[in-house]
């Protein structure tokens, strides 16, 4: 199920395999890890970690996951919705 999100992610926005990512979420909860008065965020790199996002997700609502670019060019990018974008906006792609 993680390969499948993870190659969702890829096509929208258009990503190729060597370009480096990282899906996280941030929440508030017992477990979390508070590192200078932030919370960290939790790498969503396995299915444990996926299941805690969606057990999560559907507990408290409003919860997003995160996506990081490692060292990408905005116009290497190749989807045009997302090349325009700046850092920091939304872009939903549906976790079911």
């Amino acid at each position: 199920m993680l390969t499948e999100i993870v190659s969702k992610v890829a096509t929208t926005f258009g990503l190729d395999r060597k370009t480096k990512f990282q899906l996280s979420f941030w929440f508030e909860g017992g477990d979390t890890v508070y590192m200078h008065q932030k919370m960290s965020p939790v790498s969503v790199d396995n299915e444990s970690s996926l299941k805690k996002f969606k057990e999560i997700r559907q507990e408290n609502g409003g919860l997003n996951m995160y996506l990081s670019i490692d060292d990408v060019d905005v116009a290497e990018i190749s989807s045009p919705e997302i090349r325009g974008h700046k850092d920091n906006n939304v872009v939903e792609v549906e976790v079911v």
